[in-house]
């Protein structure tokens, strides 16, 4: 296999789990992960497979400590009232968008259900060398480092434009200071079309819009 222009093995694992306080289910918690299997460059393998398990067991130490003792102290307050108790839900899923080309790309959604309500989804993604199994920078993929902000943002700005000309009142006011003011450069992944740069909910639109995703073209290689 090609460690510059070759694909990579992805082996997906799902995991479940459920929490009990007094013999009452109070809390699930599911994921969704990838490993990275049977490539060449068995650092760079590693280096992925053992920062995926650490994400996930921070995400499920997070669930089975913090949100579990939410859950049972809601549990109990609403028997003790004689209120109905939804169980909470947690749920991790990763999304692997690139492996060609020599680049691993994914993101992850991690959402939260307490008391029956469904809290947004919070988006967080890694894009790496396979080779090396390091982390790339967004301005790894622009010819030029110095203006591929600007260059981005102006490509946000014409999308976001005519989603504004389509659906008025799409976005939140001030919409385009908004889309300046929370541009991170971490938050992006690799497609097949460039990359995806992407916002959380409620930064730049209500919250029932939901996670916004915005493709831009970069001078990268393909990974289809």
């Amino acid at each position: 296999m090609d460690t510059e222009n070759g694909t990579v093995s992805i082996l997906m694992h799902s995991m479940k789990w459920q929490y009990f306080d007094r013999q009452i289910p109070v809390l699930s918690l599911s994921v969704q992960y990838p490993e990275v299997t049977d490539f060449p460059c068995w650092k760079g393998q590693d280096r992925i497979n053992i920062r995926i398990r650490t994400q996930v067991a921070d995400f499920h130490r997070h669930a089975s400590k913090t949100l579990y003792q939410r859950a049972a102290r809601d549990c109990r307050a609403s028997q003790e009232q004689g209120y109905p108790f939804h169980p909470y839900r947690a749920a991790m899923k990763y999304t692997v968008t690139c492996r060609d080309g020599g680049f691993l790309s994914l993101f992850r959604d991690c959402c939260e259900w307490t008391g029956g309500e469904s809290a947004a989804a919070v988006r967080f993604s890694d894009t790496w060398s396979l080779p090396s199994g390091r982390r790339l920078p967004l301005y790894r993929f622009f010819h030029s480092r110095l203006k591929y902000r600007r260059d981005l943002l102006r490509g946000i700005f014409r999308q976001a434009d005519r989603k504004m000309k389509e659906q008025p009142g799409f976005y939140r006011s001030g919409y385009r200071a908004r889309l300046r003011k929370h541009f991170r450069p971490k938050n992006y992944y690799l497609t097949p079309e460039g990359a995806a740069v992407y916002y959380q909910p409620s930064e730049v639109a209500p919250p029932s819009a939901g996670i916004l995703v915005f493709e831009v073209s970069c001078g990268r290689s393909s990974c289809r």
